[in-house]
Formats: structure tokens, sequence, C-alpha cells
């Protein structure tokens, strides 16, 4: 979780978890300027993006997602990727 600031960052990394899955941060609770993720981001819950994973009590600006997302979804009926 990011409750500061992230600033002239680049992830090209592969990154995985259930839920709160980011290119860049999964939980932005503080600042993201000039940012960029790519790479791929696979999650099996909520909140999984190509750069911030939840960020709706942060702010972003001036940053970009490249990542290739992968989100498994709960159905009932089995877990399919999408």
């Amino acid at each position: 979780m990011n409750s500061g600031s992230i600033t002239d960052s680049i992830s090209n990394s592969s990154v995985g978890g259930n839920e709160y899955v980011g290119g860049l941060v999964g939980d932005n609770r503080g600042r993201v300027t000039s940012g960029a993720a790519n790479g791929s981001v696979v999650g099996k819950g909520r909140y999984v993006d190509t750069l911030v994973g939840r960020g709706e009590d942060g702010s972003v600006t001036n940053s970009m997602g490249n990542a290739r997302v992968l989100k498994e979804e709960r159905t009932g009926l089995g877990d399919r990727m999408s």
C-alpha cells in the first residue's frame, strides 16, 4: 500500500495476487506522479488493474499503465480467466 508519494517510477515486472494487485502499486492512498507499469498483472479478486489496483483514496497524475491484465473471475460455476 502506498500512503506517501511515488514519483518518476517505472515497473517492468510481472506481478500477481488475489486482490489489490497493480503493476506499480496495489492499493494507492497517496500520490502517484509520472509513474508507468509494463509487464503483466494477474489477479483473482477485486481491484486488479494495469497501474494501480485500487486507487479510490489517492491520486494519479501523468502516469500510464501498459501492463497486460489477466483476471480470474468467480462465477459460481468454476473459475475462468478473462
